[in-house]
């Protein structure tokens, strides 16, 4: 699923780069065709009036500003979206790494804190900036998976939330739930993307696995 993710985002960013290539062609065939106009057209002999609305200088700059609006806006949501999912795919990618320290038994045997945790997957999403205000974690255990709840996720733009959290013991059913607010930078395009507050998104990722037999970890000599 993280590669289609990136896949995904790259496409969204090839498809805006190619946009921005035929965008410009096409301005270059209106510029090209409004000088190959005032080449061909001979000397006006009409009235200040006639010459008035025979006069082309200038469309191609309007036809330019009427085109120019939309296209950007499309630009714009183009890379949104690419963005978006890119961020998706990185949590994704958090959250399967730290969850690999519960499933082997290291957060159990060193005793990490739920924000030592929270931390940890901050680590990895520091190219986004600091997100231990935008990063929710839940950490449950359940005896097996028929006990998995369908209750929605958690999410706070506050480091104060409380969660849940118990990394559980060795052969318990693991779910790691974590909630990342996302900022979107272009809330007035018409692509209505927020659903946590006003221009952000809440993008969760989930993972469910079982925590191998690590009893070795935490015995006692």
């Amino acid at each position: 699923m993280r590669s289609a993710d990136y896949l995904l985002s790259s496409y969204f960013v090839e498809v805006a780069l190619r946009a921005m290539t035929c965008f410009a062609g096409f301005y270059g065939a209106l510029k090209r065709k409004a000088t190959h106009r005032r080449h061909v057209t001979g000397p006006d002999r009409d009235g200040a009036g006639d010459r008035f609305i025979k006069d082309k200088r200038g469309s191609t700059a309007l036809e330019f500003g009427l085109v120019s609006l939309p296209f950007l806006g499309l630009v714009m949501s183009v890379i949104e979206v690419g963005m978006l999912y890119f961020t998706s795919a990185a949590v994704d990618d958090a959250v399967q790494a730290t969850s690999r320290l519960i499933r082997t038994g290291q957060v159990q045997a060193d005793n990490l804190s739920q924000d030592d945790f929270r931390q940890l997957i901050c680590d990895r999403l520091s190219s986004f900036g600091p997100c231990s205000s935008k990063l929710t974690v839940e950490v449950r255990n359940f005896s097996n998976f028929s006990g998995l709840p369908n209750d929605a996720p958690v999410c706070s733009n506050s480091s104060s939330s409380t969660t849940s959290y118990d990394p559980g013991s060795s052969g318990e059913v693991i779910m790691v739930r974590v909630c990342y607010v996302y900022k979107i930078f272009t809330p007035g395009l018409g692509i209505n993307l927020a659903d946590f507050g006003q221009d952000e998104k809440a993008v969760v990722s989930t993972l469910v696995f079982r925590n191998e037999p690590f009893s070795f970890l935490t015995t006692s000599s």
